[in-house]
């Protein structure tokens, strides 16, 4: 896959299959699922089972413990807090049908992979000198508070460190859904 491949593609299978060999950690693939299962929580009627469920699956895919109560799972069929969070990854992504219908499934979770992964085929060149106290503190409250809504700021804050790469600026004032584990946040932060 290349990285025009990537931003254009429409089968959320696909781009697993390219990342896989590229070492993702399983707390990338964690919050995808978080991420995904959350937005699909929210399009039943009655989710507040699950919506409150979704708070858990948060708490795994960002710290990899399973909440009191949970035991891991090794069975293929078993997509929350299975030990293989890869084969958890796969298993939702050829799902047959889904809430809403399935494309509306496979839109989303091509936006979640550009959001956690950002282009792993094109990344954009990070200057160190960017990562000034300022970019940091911010990045940290956005990440800390689940305040994407912030992003902007980040961008002033990384344009005043010298930063002009339209693709991280872009980024930051774009109309994605952010989730935790953006690739941005994470690459200031140097989580994995």
């Amino acid at each position: 896959m290349t990285g025009i491949e990537w931003e254009a593609c429409d089968d959320p299978s696909r781009m697993v299959k390219a990342l896989y060999p590229r070492g993702v950690s399983d707390r990338k693939w964690r919050l995808f699922l978080s991420a995904f299962w959350r937005w699909q929580a929210g399009k039943l009627t009655s989710a507040e089972e699950l919506l409150a469920r979704s708070v858990d699956m948060e708490y795994w895919a960002e710290v990899g413990k399973l909440p009191k109560g949970q035991r891991p799972s090794r069975s293929r069929s078993v997509v929350f807090f299975n030990k293989d969070a890869f084969e958890s990854v796969c298993r939702t992504v050829e799902a047959p049908i889904w809430i809403g219908g399935r494309s509306d499934a496979t839109t989303r979770q091509c936006e979640i992979l550009r959001e956690l992964f950002g282009n792993p085929f094109r990344r954009p060149a990070m200057d160190l000198r960017w990562f000034t106290s300022d970019v940091v503190d911010v990045a940290r409250g956005i990440y800390a508070d689940r305040a994407f809504e912030r992003l902007p700021i980040l961008a002033d804050a990384l344009m005043d460190a010298g930063c002009e790469d339209e693709r991280i600026i872009g980024h930051c004032r774009g109309n994605t859904a952010h989730i935790r584990g953006c690739w941005l946040l994470d690459l200031i932060l140097k989580k994995e």
